[in-house]
């Protein structure tokens, strides 16, 4: 929708050129993380603000994919390997009502983390955002604010 494309600071015109789909995409990123956790042998961890979400979505394609990449989707599907900042930041509340909404934004401004309005809902903006967040929250030692 229109309001998704704003939202995402994504033209209609770079959403209908871009060619890959969904399943494409998801191969090339399990593709990449088999590359990084094999010269590193170290597992993935995917961590992100309501993740939840994102992990019921690609989880559908990781169920049908598993065949093709076994190896670095099985964690994945097995729901073990992704950290969201989401719940840990509500939990930190000392009262969970405080606030509006629990977006990425307002639990930033609640924690009084710094951040730049203008590069959230970009991919490297909400990284950098979410991980401020939770070194916030990681940093509280269990306090509620």
């Amino acid at each position: 929708t229109d309001g998704a494309f704003a939202v995402n600071k994504v033209s209609k015109a770079i959403a209908e050129t871009y060619e890959k789909t969904t399943r494409q995409a998801v191969i090339e990123l399990f593709m990449l993380l088999r590359d990084i956790t094999t010269k590193s042998k170290e597992r993935f961890v995917i961590a992100g603000y309501n993740v939840n979400f994102d992990v019921s979505f690609v989880g559908t394609l990781v169920k049908e994919l598993r065949g093709e990449l076994s190896e670095v989707t099985k964690d994945f599907s097995e729901g073990k390997k992704y950290l969201d900042v989401y719940p840990m930041a509500k939990g930190a509340m000392k009262e969970p009502k405080a606030t509006e909404n629990h977006r990425l934004g307002t639990m930033l401004d609640y924690f009084e983390v710094p951040y730049k309005a203008e590069e959230l809902h970009s991919a490297l903006g909400d990284i950098r955002a979410t991980k401020a967040l939770y070194e916030k929250i990681q940093g509280l030692n269990g306090e509620k604010v």
